[in-house]
């Protein structure tokens, strides 16, 4: 098998009634690319990895334990074979339309390519709820102050790697849980 030019990780936890849609969605979203998708089941204990592995998800990785999601990203980002790598929420907060915004960057010479809920073309298709989105945005503006760095938004489910890139970054991580995000991108 050839390896693909696209690979997609799904950290997935008790996802079983949403992951066949979110795996065709994402296969529709990129017709003519070569697309792996890897969905990490990240020990949800319901049929999240049997759904996924019946809708086709090229690979299925299942943690035997919840661990959290920069863990699941992690196991999918180290056995993906494509040449660009992206991850997003399972649950699909951010539309399959815009992995290929984040594949051009790449192939335009970025390493890393970075969605983000407050840029002005961005859409979300499920909102957070408010206390959780005021926390995301204060949690953002700490790291943004502490890392000096100019990141819109450090916690958005949607990035994008070269291969290389990624291999370099999440060899290193050690952070399983919500502020992985903060890591990979230190």
């Amino acid at each position: 098998m050839r390896p693909a030019a696209i690979s997609v990780i799904l950290p997935a936890y008790r996802a079983s009634s949403v992951v066949a849609t979110t795996v065709a969605r994402i296969r529709s979203a990129m017709p003519g690319k070569e697309v792996e998708i890897i969905v990490v089941d990240d020990g949800s204990g319901d049929d999240t990895d049997l759904a996924a592995s019946r809708a086709g998800a090229d690979q299925v990785i299942k943690l035997q334990e919840n661990r959290g999601k920069g863990a699941a990203v992690r196991a999918g980002m180290l056995n993906a074979v494509g040449s660009h790598f992206v991850f997003t929420d399972v649950d699909l907060a951010y539309d399959p339309s815009q992995i290929p915004a984040l594949i051009d960057a790449l192939e335009s010479g970025a390493d890393v390519a970075l969605g983000s809920r407050r840029h002005p073309h961005s859409s979300e298709i499920t909102s957070a709820p408010a206390l959780r989105e005021r926390g995301s945005r204060i949690f953002n503006q700490f790291t943004r102050l502490v890392l000096r760095s100019s990141y819109l938004d450090t916690q958005c489910g949607l990035k994008g790697f070269t291969a290389d890139a990624a291999h370099a970054i999440f060899t290193r991580t050690k952070v399983d849980g919500f502020a992985f995000d903060v890591e990979v991108l230190h």
